[in-house]
C-alpha cells in the first residue's frame, strides 16, 4: 500500500511538472501583447484601435475554439490536439512581429487563439486520467498559480528583449516545446499511465451527449461566475498598464513593474481557494459572496482614496479576491468532473462562455472609457464595481443542493 502511495505521487509529481510547465507557456505568451502595448503605441506601428480589435479578435476565437475544442476532447486522443495547439499558437506568433502588414497580424491573432483553445481542455482529460483527485487538484491550483505568475515572466521578456524578440524567442520556444510534449504524451500511453475511463474512449458523437455537459452539477452557475472572473483575470489585466498609467498617472515602465508584481502576489490565489475549500469543508456559496463582495468594496475604495500606493493595495487586493473565486472554478470544479468522461467539454464550454465575457467586456471598457486619449477611468472603476456586485446577486441566487461539496 505504501509503495502504491508512492508510485502514484510520483506519477502524479511527473504530470504535474510536465503539464504545468506547458499552460505556463501558453499562458504567458498571451500576455504578450498586452505588455507591448504602450511600446507600439509609443513607436507608432500601430493604433490603440488596432490593438484593441486585435485583443477581441484573439478573444473571441479562443473562446469559440474553446467551445468547439473543449467538446471535441471528449472524443479525439489528447496528444493530437495539443500537439497542434501549440504548433498553430508558436507558428503564429513568430510571425506577427515580422508580418508588417495589419491583416496578417489580425490573421496570426485569431490562429494564436484557436491553438491556445486546444490545450486546457485535453490536458485536463489526461491530468483527470492520470492522477488521483487530491493530485489534480493541487496540479489546477499550480494551472492556477501559473496564469499571474506568466505574467511576471513575460513582463521580464518584453522589457529584456524588446516587444519584438520577445515575440520571436517566445514562437520558437513553444515550437520545440510541442516536440518536447508530443514525445512525453507518447511514452506516457505507451506505459498506460492515463487510465482514461473505456465508457469515456467508446462515446458517439451526438448533440444528446453533447447536451448532457449543461445538465452537469451547478454547471449553469459556475458558467456565469466564470465569466464574471474572466472579465476581471483577463480584460481588466489587458488595461491594468494603461489604467495604472493613465488614472494613477505613472511611467511605461513603473507600470510595467506593478502590473507583473501584482500578477506575481495574485498567483497565490490558486491555493488560497484550496485552503478555502477545506476550511469551508466544501460549502463554497458563503465563500464565493463574500469574495465579490469584499472585492466590490476595494474597487470602490479607490475612488476616495488619493494615496498612490494605497490605490494599488486594494486594487491587488480586490485582484486577490476575484482571483480565489477563479480558483475555485478551475482547481476545484473542473477536476471533480473527472469521472463524467465530460471534462474536456465541461472546460471547453466554461473557458469559451469565460472567454466571451471577456471579449464583450474588452468592448464595453473602451466605450465606456470614452476618448482614448483622456479614458473615463471614474467610469470604468464604477463598472468594475457592478461586475463584482452582480457575482454576489448570482451567488445569493444559486440554489444549494447536495452537490455543493463537491463543487
Amino acid at each position: 500500500m505504501e509503495n502504491a502511495k508512492k508510485s502514484a505521487l510520483k506519477k502524479a509529481l511527473l504530470i504535474g511538472f510536465v503539464f504545468c510547465f506547458a499552460y505556463m507557456l501558453s499562458y504567458y505568451v498571451r500576455k504578450l501583447l498586452g505588455l507591448s502595448r504602450m511600446d507600439i503605441l509609443s513607436l507608432g506601428l500601430l493604433s490603440e484601435n488596432h490593438l484593441d480589435i486585435m485583443q477581441s479578435v484573439y478573444l473571441v476565437m479562443y473562446a469559440a475554439g474553446q467551445l468547439v475544442n473543449g467538446i471535441i476532447g471528449d472524443f479525439a486522443p489528447p496528444k493530437w490536439m495539443i500537439t497542434i495547439g501549440f504548433l498553430l499558437s508558436g507558428a503564429s506568433i513568430v510571425i506577427f512581429p515580422i508580418a508588417g502588414i495589419y491583416w496578417i497580424s489580425i490573421l496570426c491573432f485569431a490562429v494564436f487563439g484557436f491553438g491556445l483553445s486546444m490545450l486546457r481542455g485535453p490536458m485536463m482529460k489526461l491530468i483527470t486520467a492520470g492522477v488521483e483527485p487530491q493530485y489534480a487538484r493541487t496540479i489546477c491550483a499550480f494551472f492556477s498559480f501559473f496564469c499571474s505568475f506568466s505574467t511576471f515572466i513575460a513582463t521580464f521578456f518584453v522589457t529584456g528583449l524588446g516587444w519584438k524578440n520577445a515575440f520571436l524567442v517566445s514562437g520558437i520556444i513553444i515550437l520545440v516545446f510541442a516536440a518536447f510534449l508530443f514525445l512525453f504524451i507518447s511514452v506516457m500511453e505507451k506505459k498506460k499511465a492515463f487510465a482514461l475511463p473505456e465508457e469515456t474512449e467508446k462515446k458517439e458523437v451526438s448533440v444528446k451527449e453533447i447536451l448532457k455537459i449543461f445538465l452537469l452539477p451547478n454547471f449553469v452557475y459556475f458558467l456565469l461566475i466564470g465569466g464574471i472572473c474572466e472579465i476581471f483575470g483577463t480584460t481588466l489585466s489587458y488595461w491594468m498598464p494603461s489604467f495604472i498609467q493613465g488614472y494613477l498617472s505613472q511611467s511605461s515602465d513603473f507600470a510595467k513593474i506593478v502590473t507583473s508584481v501584482i500578477a506575481l502576489v495574485t498567483s497565490v490565489s490558486s491555493f488560497m481557494a484550496l485552503l478555502l475549500y477545506r476550511l469551508c469543508k466544501g460549502k463554497v456559496k458563503l465563500v464565493i459572496f463574500i469574495l465579490f463582495a469584499l472585492s466590490a468594496a476595494c474597487f470602490a475604495l479607490m475612488l476616495p482614496i488619493q494615496n498612490l500606493w494605497v490605490q494599488l493595495f486594494v486594487f491587488l487586493i480586490a485582484m486577490i479576491l476575484t482571483g480565489i473565486v477563479s480558483s475555485t472554478l478551475w482547481s476545484i470544479y473542473i477536476p471533480s468532473l473527472g469521472t463524467t468522461g465530460h471534462v474536456s467539454g465541461a472546460n471547453g464550454v466554461l473557458d469559451c462562455a469565460g472567454y466571451l465575457f471577456a471579449a464583450g467586456a474588452n468592448v464595453l471598457f473602451s466605450f465606456i472609457a470614452g476618448d482614448a486619449e483622456n479614458p473615463g477611468w471614474t467610469r470604468l472603476i464604477l463598472a468594475w464595481i457592478i461586475i463584482a456586485v452582480l457575482g454576489c446577486v448570482l451567488t445569493v441566487f444559486k440554489k444549494d443542493n447536495q452537490e455543493d461539496s463537491k463543487a
